[in-house]
């Protein structure tokens, strides 16, 4: 083999496992979002039990920091990090 064909095998190599360790974080990362969404779902369906006081105050700041985490745009983030008066 040439010692140009075994760069390229190389540099092959190693973009292989560059698209194997992104698999890796994106699959990763994939399975945390869920497990965002998954506990928002879970907290505003138990605070939907409480009082109409403490549920209002409970569900905004809940919707809030879930609009915080699971968006990717970060004009949407921005915005929902604002406080509610100032929207």
């Amino acid at each position: 083999m040439k010692q140009s064909d075994t760069a390229v095998v190389l540099l092959v190599n190693d973009r292989l496992m560059s698209i194997d360790t992104f698999k890796g974080v994106a699959g990763a990362a994939a399975k945390r979002l869920k497990q965002f969404k998954d506990f928002f779902a879970d907290a505003e369906h138990r605070a939907r039990d409480l009082r109409d006081e403490q549920r209002e105050r409970t569900i905004g700041p809940l919707r809030l920091a879930h609009a915080l985490i699971v968006s990717t745009d970060v004009l949407e983030r921005f915005d929902a990090r604002r406080v509610p008066e100032k929207r």
